[in-house]
C-alpha cells in the first residue's frame, strides 16, 4: 500500500514538473505585433456620427494549460480617450434611454481575429472563422435589493425603435499569421 502511493505521488510530480518545464509548449506566432484601423459610423435620432481609431495587438506569452495551450495577447486602443470610453462603459455609451436603458455600441475588436490566432482561423485556408462587425447593445438595469441585474438585447427592431443604428463600418484586414 505503500509503495503504491509512493507511485501516486512520484506520478503526480512527474506531471506537474513536466507541465512546469513547458513539454507541449504551444507555438509563438510568426508576426508578433500589428496595427489595425477600424472606423464605424452609427446614427442616433437621425445625426450620424463617426468612431474610428487604430487598435494595437501585441504578443504577450503562451499559456500552457492541463488541456492544451492558448496565446495571451495585449492588446488596446492607441487613442486614451477614446480607449476610455469604449472600455468603461461596456462599449461606447450612445444613449440613455427614458426606461432606464442605455444604448452601447461594442465595436468588437479581438486581437486574436487580427492576429490570425489559431483558435479562430480555418487551419487548411488560414482564413478567419469569424468575421466581426460592430454591434448595438440594449442594457437594462433593474435595482433588486442590493444586487443590479443586467438585461442585454441586440434586436435590431427595439434598437431602431430609439432611433440607434449601425449606417457603415470598415476593419482592416485580419493577417495570415504562422506559428512555429
Amino acid at each position: 500500500m505503500k509503495i503504491k502511493k509512493i507511485f501516486v505521488a512520484l506520478f503526480l510530480s512527474l506531471s506537474l514538473l513536466i507541465t512546469l518545464a513547458g513539454c507541449g509548449k504551444g507555438l509563438e506566432p510568426t508576426v508578433k505585433e500589428g496595427s489595425f484601423n477600424f472606423s464605424v459610423t452609427y446614427e442616433v435620432d437621425g445625426v450620424q456620427e463617426t468612431v474610428s481609431g487604430v487598435f494595437v495587438c501585441e504578443f504577450e506569452e503562451v499559456v500552457n494549460v492541463l488541456d492544451g495551450s492558448y496565446i495571451k495577447w495585449n492588446s488596446y486602443v492607441q487613442d486614451a480617450a477614446l480607449a476610455n470610453r469604449l472600455e468603461e462603459n461596456r462599449g461606447y455609451l450612445l444613449l440613455k434611454t427614458c426606461d432606464d436603458g442605455n444604448v452601447y455600441l461594442d465595436v468588437n475588436l479581438s486581437a486574436e481575429y487580427f492576429m490570425g490566432d489559431p483558435s479562430y482561423v480555418d487551419t487548411d485556408t488560414f482564413e478567419p472563422i469569424l468575421d466581426i462587425s460592430p454591434r448595438l447593445l440594449m442594457e437594462y438595469s433593474q435595482a433588486k435589493g442590493a444586487e443590479l441585474e443586467a438585461w442585454w438585447s441586440d434586436d435590431a427592431a427595439v434598437l431602431e425603435s430609439y432611433g440607434v443604428k449601425v449606417v457603415s463600418y470598415e476593419y482592416d484586414a485580419p493577417i495570415k499569421n504562422t506559428y512555429k
